[in-house]
């Protein structure tokens, strides 16, 4: 369970590291989402699938992003809190009543969530294509990474009317983690605020 907890962790390789007026027209719509995705609260559900299409584990939520900080939160089937703030990825597991807590200066690159939470965003480390699935408004970004020092090979992000829906990312090995996106709700001003606590007690683990 703990490593179909990290999935979706792992699975994007994403560099976005600076946005560029010279944005490809591919990348515009995708580029404006990722920007707009921002003060804001979202349920969100999860399902991992293998290679063959089988439903690995599905597990739903609540994500806030007031960026650069985002918190993904699990209710079920278990409970899990995981937290970025600048450089540390904060993960409480009440189960397991472990809290690790980690700088990752150096791996921004390595942390999907980064994707989500970055005010600077550029497709350089990607081949960006981009296809209308329906006339109201909802599009397809395809994402295929230039180099081979990643862990995935593709990541698909549909979009409705400018608004993030589905994110999907495929592994190298052909395993899918899908995450779709509902319930959009504006951040309050106490809302953005991003803090952790934890039962006494609770081991706590630092790398």
């Amino acid at each position: 369970m703990v490593a179909v907890k990290f999935s979706f962790l792992i699975a994007i390789s994403a560099a976005f590291a600076s946005f560029q007026a010279s944005t490809l027209a591919s990348e515009s719509g995708l580029v404006d989402s990722l920007l707009n995705f921002d003060q804001i609260e979202v349920d969100f559900v999860q399902d991992v699938r293998d290679r063959y299409g089988n439903s690995i584990e599905v597990s739903s939520g609540k994500g806030r992003v007031s960026k650069p900080s985002i918190e993904w939160r699990t209710t079920d089937p278990y409970y899990q809190i995981i937290m970025l703030v600048d450089n540390e990825l904060k993960i409480y597991d009440p189960d397991l009543e472990q809290l690790i807590i980690k700088d990752i200066k150096g791996e921004l690159g390595n942390v999907p969530l980064h994707m989500l939470r970055s005010r600077n965003i550029e497709f350089g480390n990607f081949v960006v294509a981009k296809e209308e699935v329906d006339s109201a408004g909802a599009d397809l970004f395809s994402l295929s990474p230039i180099s081979e020092q990643v862990l995935f090979s593709k990541i698909e992000i549909k979009t409705f009317k400018g608004q993030l829906q589905t994110i999907k990312v495929v592994g190298l090995s052909g395993e899918v983690t899908e995450i779709n996106l509902s319930n959009f709700k504006k951040l309050e001003r106490e809302d953005s605020i991003f803090e952790m606590s934890v039962p006494e007690g609770t081991d706590i683990v630092e790398g």
